[in-house]
């Protein structure tokens, strides 16, 4: 195979056999579990954020995140083939996480829906396939620009085309900060990375320097689910090698998330705390608040949620009587206020954990619901938006 755009799109876009294969087994997984909650409540959020509608549609473009997960792999694990607990790891985002020093670059969203619970191993049989046409694919041909190229040909609107690049992303320098608040599928993203990375190598600087400074000066966000998904790995390959060098745990900036409306400021029950106001669930949604401090502090923010969705949340649903209870809410209130460690990088004051538990109150019983732990990510990527506009000027 020939990995130009082109040959990518007739490959594994519309009219391919790969396509029609793909989107007929995701068919029979959707109809065979859309009735469950967390199916259900994934479909909703994706009518309600992305503008579209229809079953046929959602497919298409859970097939596309699914593909951007995989040549996301390829690019960062080349010549590796994944066992199956890892295949599931990449399809659901734990393997970024986990192995690749990349925590969030996939998330809980609209599109992990046919590899967790009862499509699961059906869910990977077809990721294998995918799989496997990806890899007869050159690995130097798995471009960005390939990538849009097959974002644009299986999404199906022209609304889904990325807009070009505005003037003042192009003729930025080295040092000023791009921030995309429309990024679509992420070319303007792409190209931003690409002028940066040949100005500061050119003035020297070393590659792990570079990569921090573009990932603290280059950022988009969007409300469309797809378009975030596609974006993070159309910046994943623009990066590159860079992502080769010595490094931490760094996050790929793209976050589903308003620019035009984000977050409501107001002073939050139950005691008038500065906070940011946004709505989670769906039939019906339901306002929560978290913390003016938190919501601006990414480094907090990304340290506290996977502990509420995860150990604390888990603490309340298991509870069996109201002494169990009891514990776990005093035991996820002192987790708030505890103070600053080394391993934990934020402590709220009293008033602030008082707002921080009544939205935990209220995100656990979404989870009751069956809406389960989806809206944690949510809540993040509309935070993290807001953070991102008020520390440069956006809002």
């Amino acid at each position: 195979m020939h990995g130009t755009g082109q040959s990518i799109v007739k490959e594994l876009g519309p009219g391919s056999r790969v396509f029609q294969e793909a989107l007929d087994g995701l068919a029979q997984q959707y109809d065979a579990t859309a009735r469950e909650p967390g199916v259900a409540v994934r479909f909703a959020f994706w009518q309600r954020t992305a503008g579209a509608a229809g079953r046929d549609l959602f497919l298409r473009h859970t097939y596309l995140a699914t593909l951007t997960r995989l040549i996301a792999y390829l690019h960062l694990q080349p010549g590796r083939a994944p066992t199956e607990a890892d295949l599931g790891g990449v399809l659901r985002g734990d393997y970024f996480a986990d192995h690749l020093g990349l925590p969030y670059f996939v998330e809980e969203d609209c599109f992990v829906w046919p590899y967790p619970g009862p499509a699961d191993a059906e869910g990977l049989v077809q990721a294998r396939r995918l799989l496997h046409i990806l890899q007869e694919i050159a690995p130097h041909s798995l471009t960005p620009d390939a990538l849009l190229a097959l974002a644009i040909a299986v999404a199906g609107t022209e609304g889904s085309e990325p807009a070009p690049p505005s003037r003042e992303i192009l003729e930025a320098d080295s040092y000023r900060k791009a921030l995309v608040p429309r990024s679509g599928f992420g070319n303007a993203l792409a190209d931003a990375i690409q002028s940066k990375k040949i100005a500061l190598a050119h003035e020297g600087l070393p590659p792990t320097d570079i990569l921090l400074h573009i990932l603290d000066t280059v950022a988009g966000m969007d409300t469309d689910p797809l378009a975030v998904a596609v974006a993070r790995t159309v910046c994943l390959l623009a990066l590159g090698d860079l992502l080769d060098v010595p490094r931490g745990d760094v996050t790929i900036p793209v976050f589903l998330a308003d620019a035009q409306r984000p977050p409501q400021a107001i002073n939050a029950p139950p005691n008038g705390e500065p906070a940011y106001a946004l709505e989670v669930g769906i039939q019906p949604a339901i306002t929560v608040y978290v913390p003016r401090s938190l919501a601006l502090d990414p480094t907090g923010l990304d340290y506290l949620l996977p502990f509420m969705k995860g150990k604390y949340a888990r603490a309340v649903l298991r509870a069996k009587n109201d002494t169990m209870l009891g514990r776990a809410w005093y035991s996820f209130h002192n987790f708030l206020v505890t103070g600053v460690t080394s391993r934990k990088p934020v402590a709220l004051t009293e008033p602030e954990a008082a707002v921080m538990v009544e939205t935990q109150q209220a995100l656990v019983e979404l989870t009751r619901r069956g809406q389960d732990s989806f809206w944690y990510t949510v809540l993040r990527n509309a935070l993290r938006g807001v953070g991102l506009g008020a520390s440069w000027g956006q809002t």
